[in-house]
């Protein structure tokens, strides 16, 4: 598991094609608490350019099991607030998360959240 974040941490952090350098700015701060990986992605929101704080908590079983995500600055952004994929509390909801699969990586999850931010998915509505 550690492994496998930190090759992703690594990926993330260079400039590669699949997360471009306009989406994840180039802070990300993550803390290793025993078998916890928790890990703060610092993204550009692709409409107001302004940081997004993307909290990712990863356990023992990844990547088995999907991480944990939330928005942690969700406040600051009045258009995710009433977003039909993003709770108010930062928790969001994505086709990749919904269906996950150990092939799955961080930058596959940060490019289906920056393309609902812009285009909301009605399948996963969560106004009610």
């Amino acid at each position: 598991m550690a492994r496998r974040i930190l090759k992703e941490l690594m990926t993330i952090d260079s400039s590669n094609e699949t997360v471009s350098n306009d989406t994840v700015s180039n802070k990300i701060n993550y803390i290793f608490r025993g078998d916890i990986y928790l890990i703060d992605f610092l993204l550009i929101h692709p409409i107001t350019n302004k940081e997004l704080i993307l909290n990712a908590n990863f356990s023992n079983s990844y990547p088995f099991r999907s991480p944990t995500l939330r928005i942690t600055n969700i406040n600051e952004h009045p258009d995710l607030v009433i977003h039909p994929n993003v709770y108010k509390s930062g928790d969001f909801c994505l086709d990749k998360l919904n269906n996950w699969k150990p092939q799955i990586k961080m930058t596959d999850i940060i490019e289906e959240l920056m393309k609902i931010i812009i285009l909301p998915n009605p399948e996963y509505n969560i106004i009610v």
